[in-house]
């Protein structure tokens, strides 16, 4: 007997179900009582990510959810910017308790606007949107219009890496009469107490500014101000180096600038975003400002499509050469899809 013991009960370790060792799903108890279990997946912009057991995901109101608990460790990151490392679980409705490394923390879940996987896939860290826009302007000059926005938000931790594309092409009478095209990467390396490092790259044509090609490579320091599941507010400052060259001279011209920027993010409900940049330019070689501006407000009207408004300036107030103009303002209204 005890020879059958020594043999079965490792054969007994190995074959018993997974789930019995496995970790138990994670649930969520909501204001209105009900229970959903599955795996919880991040919460960011006053949205918490849910991927239920029978299948699909969903994102629910932070304010809606009462209860919580997951064996995924997160990152939790308050209003103040503290973060805490750990598993979660709700002591009672609206506090949550995050088990670590360290001593476990009960937490107000109001002062919860973040928690990222610490573990969790690229997939799951990153939402990209794609939209597109077309307008026709009537006679006496009929104008045909070609608008494609994309952005790429990967987020883990330590790290924010944001890529946005904006193109337009405009046709005046079958000839192209338009073209603007403007890709920006970052990516924002978090600090303590809110602060950040940023690193970015720039490119950039626009045909009605006769701008060939523009690429700006920079970096420095900022700072969030405001973050709630309602808003964030962040500014920074540093230098770059601008490498350009346009229709006329059609010289390659480089310089180094400093250069300051603002974003603001306004989320007010669970479908709207309001997504601002505003960044100023200024060369350290000769008397001259730029600024590019771009927002984008969108709102989904089901599941995942959105419609979205969207506004961009460019402005150069001495720009070279020949070239006399020195703004771009412009609009569009798209319709995309959020994955």
């Amino acid at each position: 007997m005890l020879r059958l013991l020594r043999f079965f009960v490792p054969v007994l370790m190995l074959v018993l179900p997974a789930a019995v060792f496995a970790d138990e799903p994670d649930v969520i108890t909501l204001k209105n009582g009900d229970h959903i279990t599955g795996s919880v997946r991040g919460l960011d912009r006053g949205t918490l990510r849910f991927g239920a057991a029978e299948g699909g995901s969903m994102e629910i109101p932070w304010g809606n959810v009462a209860q919580i608990k997951s064996s995924v460790r997160f990152e939790i990151e308050l209003a103040s910017g503290k973060r805490y490392y750990g598993t979660i679980a709700s002591t009672a409705d609206d506090h949550l308790e995050v088990t670590g490394p360290a001593t476990p923390v009960v937490l107000e879940k109001k002062d919860v606007i973040r928690m990222t996987a610490i573990a969790g896939t690229f997939r799951q860290r990153t939402s990209v949107s794609l939209d597109f826009g077309f307008s026709l302007v009537s006679p006496p000059d009929p104008t045909t219009t070609y608008t494609l926005d994309a952005e790429l938000q990967n987020r883990t931790h330590s790290f924010l890496t944001e890529a946005t594309l904006n193109s337009l092409t405009a046709r005046d009478q079958g000839n192209i009469s338009e073209i603007r095209n403007f890709f920006d990467l970052n990516t924002r390396r978090f600090l303590a107490r809110r602060w950040f490092l940023i690193g970015q790259f720039e490119a950039q044509n626009d045909k009605d500014l006769n701008l060939d090609v523009r690429l700006v490579a920079g970096g420095g320091l900022g700072r969030t101000l405001v973050q709630s599941h309602e808003n964030e507010l962040s500014t920074f400052g540093g230098f770059d180096y601008n490498r350009e060259r346009y229709s006329d001279p059609h010289d390659l011209n480089n310089s180094a600038e400093a250069l300051a920027g603002l974003d603001w993010k306004w989320f007010p409900s669970h479908s709207a975003d309001l997504d601002t940049t505003a960044e100023t330019f200024i060369s350290l070689q000769r008397p001259r400002v730029r600024l590019e501006f771009n927002s984008e407000l969108t709102d989904f009207v089901f599941r995942k499509l959105f419609w979205g408004l969207n506004v961009f300036e460019s402005f150069d107030s001495n720009p070279p050469g020949n070239t006399h103009k020195e703004t771009n303002f412009g609009t569009s209204i798209t319709l995309g899809w959020k994955f």
